[in-house]
């Protein structure tokens, strides 16, 4: 027997309704684009590599932002989580100085620099997928 196309449409329908978002860690489609990573990458470079180095590899009192030292802290946390932290507390001097694009940007290029893959939408400041794969 032939599936028809009405009973696929269904079957479709039926698995977007019920599929479960993996962590971005896991595999899952990532929580943002390649376009706002390399846009954070430039941001980062300009903004942040100064204090926390230009590998992401932290400074003398600045921690790092991608290894395992990053990910013990973040892990159990999400990607909102970490936008408003950087959106209220970043930089030191000034914070909240960079704007609400500039940092989902940064947020992408930090996502990226810890092997969680990026997607086909962008973040948002709504956006909140925890950033890794152990539970809280």
């Amino acid at each position: 027997m032939m599936p028809t196309l009405a009973g696929a449409s269904a079957l479709l329908l039926f698995l977007s309704q019920t599929a479960t978002v993996l962590p971005a860690a896991q595999g899952a489609a990532g929580p943002y684009t390649v376009a706002q990573a390399e846009a954070g990458a430039l941001s980062y470079a300009a903004e942040c590599a100064r204090c926390h180095g230009s590998k992401l590899q932290g400074g003398f009192e600045e921690p790092p932002l991608a290894g395992e030292r990053f990910m013990a802290k973040w892990e159990t946390q999400t990607t909102h989580d970490l936008l408003n932290f950087i959106a209220t507390r970043m930089p030191p001097q000034r914070p909240g100085f960079l704007g609400e694009a500039q940092n989902l940007e940064l947020v992408a290029f930090i996502l990226r620099s810890n092997n969680i893959p990026s997607g086909p939408n962008p973040m948002t400041r709504n956006t909140a997928v925890q950033i890794g794969n152990k539970q809280p």
